[in-house]
């Protein structure tokens, strides 16, 4: 090996060794900064057929916590879900009705049940006849309305997916 061959390998190892006492003081600088996460530059020996030919090094490196990755991972992924969950049951939460309104499905159920009962001790009371007729056809409408939010929430979370699968494919 010439001298040009080994002071080239130094000068290699040199640069190396330089780089990595760089990343170092960046390293030590941002320790406490938040957000910060230990870099590196790995490093590998360079041959060139004869023999060695100094050192390579590569792109620094960021030294990441695999169960922090894992943990802000599942994190992300719940927060996703409870968004998709929440956005699925907006319109059957819509089509139940509100509790302020009474046009719930259980306030739809009750006026039924009590216009049963009243008809139950007057039967011939053609006034209650017609308010049973019209809570029946109250709680049939809130009960197709409350059907078709959950057909379309159902499409478009199936929808949701084949996009999904289709862009993962």
């Amino acid at each position: 090996m010439g001298l040009d061959a080994a002071l080239g390998i130094a000068q290699s190892g040199l640069a190396a060794i330089q780089r990595n006492l760089d990343l170092t003081a960046q390293n030590i600088s941002n320790a406490r900064t938040p957000g910060h996460t230990r870099k590196s530059v790995p490093e590998r020996a360079m041959l060139d057929g004869v023999g060695p030919a100094g050192v390579c090094t590569g792109d620094a490196q960021r030294a990441v916590d695999l169960a922090l990755q894992a943990k802000l991972e599942r994190s992300t992924s719940d927060l996703a879900a409870a968004r998709l969950r929440e956005q699925a049951l907006q319109g059957i939460e819509a089509a139940h009705g509100t509790t302020d309104a009474g046009t719930t499905l259980a306030d739809g159920v009750t006026a039924l049940l009590n216009g049963f009962t009243n008809l139950a001790a007057n039967p011939a009371d053609a006034g209650q006849q017609q308010a049973t007729l019209q809570a029946a056809g109250v709680l049939a409408r809130r009960l197709n309305e409350v059907s078709t939010a959950i057909g379309t929430a159902r499409q478009a979370a199936q929808d949701g997916i084949v996009a999904d699968v289709t862009a993962a494919n």
